[in-house]
């Protein structure tokens, strides 16, 4: 394994990366910068956004459609892989720093303030979703329309349920949970049998800092742990009723 520095020509902040295969894909920063590549990320054209705002996030969910969003509540969807950037109307000036689509027509984004924006009509409109925190949300994940979790940076954890109710985390007694191996280079298993096989989990370092969150997938979930430093974690698990079902610490090792 090995890391290539590759020249892309410009000395601009780069904030979001998203890559729909393996030689596809786009990146973000400040200015409005958007890059593509086609060949892998050898080389990297910059794209027209149309605006000056930092883009933090960028999320296509095929290699024709994709949403970018930022700062100034900034949106811009294209249709065409990035050749055209068309301005949507967000309703807000928070800053928009994540993005998911479970579809072509249906996603939201979320960011500063406790911001959630909705939409079922490919962007066309987004409405405001009402949630319990003004904390800026750092991650959020959705499995469907009707279950996902988000995260804050002041370490609250919300379950979004039945497109009505959000749940709060509440901290309460809990089990020890499992997780293997431990220490781990590249991966853990959270072993969630017996506790719950629905709802999300959260990763902080010792100094309360979130660095990763997802949902639970069946008794055993595999994380992915490579992008972490070496250190001890701290690991917690929610079931979809709100409550801790488990919370554990491993070591990573580089």
């Amino acid at each position: 394994e090995s890391w290539e520095w590759v020249s892309i020509g410009i000395n601009n902040r780069l904030l979001s990366v998203y890559f729909v295969s393996e030689t596809t894909g786009w990146v973000t920063g400040v200015n409005g910068l958007i890059l593509k590549t086609t060949d892998g990320g050898i080389t990297w054209q910059a794209q027209e956004s149309g605006t000056m705002e930092e883009l933090w996030a960028i999320k296509f969910v095929s290699a024709e459609t994709g949403w970018a969003s930022g700062t100034g509540g900034v949106i811009l969807k294209t249709t065409d892989g990035g050749d055209t950037w068309v301005k949507q109307e967000s309703g807000v000036i928070t800053e928009l720093s994540n993005i998911q689509f479970i579809s072509s027509e249906e996603g939201w984004l979320s960011g500063e303030n406790g911001t959630v924006l909705r939409t079922k009509d490919g962007g066309q409109t987004w409405q405001k979703e009402t949630v319990p925190t003004t904390e800026w949300i750092s991650s959020m994940h959705f499995t469907d329309a009707r279950h996902g979790c988000i995260t804050t940076t002041f370490g609250e954890i919300y379950l979004y349920k039945d497109t009505t109710t959000l749940i709060k985390d509440i901290l309460s007694e809990f089990d020890a949970l499992k997780i293997w191996p431990n220490p781990t280079t590249e991966y853990i298993f959270l072993d969630t049998s017996g506790k719950t096989d629905q709802g999300c989990y959260a990763i902080w370092d010792q100094a309360g800092r979130l660095y990763l969150s997802g949902m639970i997938n069946g008794e055993q979930t595999r994380v992915n742990t490579q992008s972490l430093a070496s250190g001890l974690y701290m690991v917690k698990v929610i079931d979809q009723k709100g409550k801790i079902r488990g919370t554990g610490r491993f070591v990573k090792m580089n």
